[in-house]
């Protein structure tokens, strides 16, 4: 079940203190929406994805906590107004308003472009058909900047955000745009997810589909034979970012390429091994602790069901390892905050 807990904060801008709810993870019931949105069945947690200070208006996922430039913004007239635009609904408001800080200087466009995403869900569950079009705009637009700093918005990159971008112009009605993304980025053979999913999006685009669609409607084929291995879901080939995106990703276990029985899903790493792994000052002992407990979990075979320890597949050799991390990194980030059932 989805799990939460209540806190009194204070306001990282105006020093305020009010009380909110923060998740410490949400119950998946199943493959995501294209564009990433978890599945929660009938129970959307969304409304506690953001907070809002009632004091100065300050909006963020913890408003306890203040980027440096988050004064500045919260207190400049524009951010006055849409904090209460009445065009949208209140809770794309939110995410809005936190999308503007991610995009003032010094910039997260990474978070800025979840942000986008997330106001753009509140329109959906709001009936808002033309602020969610325009929150999709945005987070296509921000997407766009970040690629041409050569960053990105997933870890699998280019394919995790055309098919994003593909969604989001989709979505919004644009379907010249989606088709140039699909164009611009085909699928490749190694890849057989994005092939089927650039397949759903190429039927919903011809069909004139604005609506959302999950991604166990993907279909994915053998990359050989072409024969149909399932949907994404009932094949259990999902491996969930924290962005809710999906992929599976080919592992080469032998010494040459001709050596690959099939495709495996990596664990993610944990929250503790990414900071660690991420941090400058972390030690050689911190590294080779994180490392060697992820080494011991494991990797599942979706072809053959067979299961072994993800240090058995990659080998032991410290470039091997290396490359594990960096695969387990593209298939799924850490999450914001460690997940925990009721």
């Amino acid at each position: 079940m989805t799990s939460r807990s209540l806190s009194d904060d204070v306001c990282g801008v105006c020093g305020a203190l009010s009380q909110h709810t923060h998740l410490l993870g949400i119950d998946r019931l199943g493959a995501p929406d294209l564009d990433g949105r978890p599945n929660e069945g009938a129970g959307s947690s969304l409304a506690r994805w953001i907070h809002r200070c009632p004091e100065c208006g300050y909006c963020e996922e913890s408003i306890a906590v203040a980027p440096e430039n988050a004064a500045e913004v919260v207190d400049s007239d524009a951010y006055r107004r849409q904090l209460h635009d009445p065009s949208v609904p209140h809770l794309a408001s939110a995410f809005l308003c936190a999308a503007m800080i991610a995009s003032a200087p010094p910039t997260r466009l990474e978070r800025a472009a979840g942000l986008y995403l997330r106001a753009a869900w509140a329109c959906d569950d709001a009936g808002c058909g033309a602020g969610a079009s325009a929150c999709r705009l945005q987070a296509a637009e921000t997407l766009y900047t970040l690629e041409g700093l050569g960053s990105g918005y997933t870890q699998f990159r280019p394919y995790g955000d055309a098919a994003i971008l593909v969604d989001l112009f989709r979505r919004s009605g644009h379907f010249d745009s989606a088709t140039g993304e699909i164009l611009h980025n085909p699928p490749v053979a190694d890849l057989p997810f994005f092939a089927g999913l650039t397949a759903l999006q190429q039927r919903l685009i011809a069909a004139g589909d604005l609506t959302a669609h999950s991604c166990s409607e993907v279909e994915v084929c053998d990359r050989e034979t072409g024969a149909t291995l399932g949907s994404a879901a009932d094949s259990e080939l999902l491996c969930f970012l924290e962005d809710g995106f999906a992929v599976r990703h080919r592992v080469q276990t032998g010494p040459t390429p001709t050596d690959d029985p099939g495709y495996w899903l990596l664990p993610p790493l944990s929250r503790e091994a990414h900071d660690v792994l991420n941090d400058p000052g972390s030690t050689a002992e911190e590294r080779e602790r994180v490392w060697s407990e992820h080494m011991a979990q494991e990797a599942f075979d979706v072809t053959t069901g067979q299961i072994r320890m993800v240090g058995d597949l990659m080998g032991h050799r410290r470039d091997q390892q290396i490359n594990a991390a960096q695969l387990a990194r593209e298939i799924r980030r850490p999450p914001r905050a460690e997940e925990e059932g009721e």
